[in-house]
């Protein structure tokens, strides 16, 4: 081989051997710059999720107390809802015990004069001073249906004002 070719051929490959120091000298600080922002990430990381882990911790607790207070309000509210029912069933047994009083006018005057005095008046006055117990005005399943429906709606007037009482605080 010509001395020439070798001179240039060992050019190369100190030119190579340069290059591929310095290449290694590069990447080797690459290397330590993206292991540093590493660590700065993870530790921020680190913190990010500390902080995350505090403020649920405090969001819980405060769910809890929450919580525990609507819990304790519905608790109050269950025991003033029993006592309205305990109340309305209370106020429906003395009323289907107490004795049901119909007037009814026996007479007819022919006079459609509500005026006092007036002979209509008198037989309405007449009729109401009979104070017997009569039988009811409806059939009895008629009667059953309608104390039930009455009974639904003195619960539900209850309920409402029970809770209406408690939107106004």
């Amino acid at each position: 081989m010509p001395d020439f070719v070798k001179n240039y051929v060992m050019l190369g490959l100190g030119v190579l051997v340069v290059v591929f120091g310095l290449a290694a000298f590069e990447y080797k600080r690459l290397y330590k710059a993206t292991d540093l922002a590493l660590q700065t990430q993870n530790k921020a990381i680190d913190a990010q999720n500390k902080r995350a882990d505090a403020e649920l911790k405090q969001a819980k607790a405060e769910r809890d107390a929450k919580q525990a207070e609507l819990d304790k309000r519905a608790q109050a509210q269950e025991k003033t809802d029993d006592s309205v029912v305990k109340q309305v069933d209370a106020a429906r047994a003395a009323d289907a015990s107490a004795p049901v009083r119909v007037r009814y006018i026996t007479r007819y005057s022919g006079s459609c004069d509500p005026r006092p005095g007036s002979a209509a008046a008198a037989d309405a006055q007449a009729g109401g001073a009979d104070a017997g117990t009569t039988t009811g005005v409806l059939a009895p399943a008629a009667q059953g249906r309608f104390d039930d429906t009455v009974r639904d709606i003195e619960i539900l007037q209850a309920a409402y004002n029970s809770c209406r009482s408690t939107w106004k605080k």
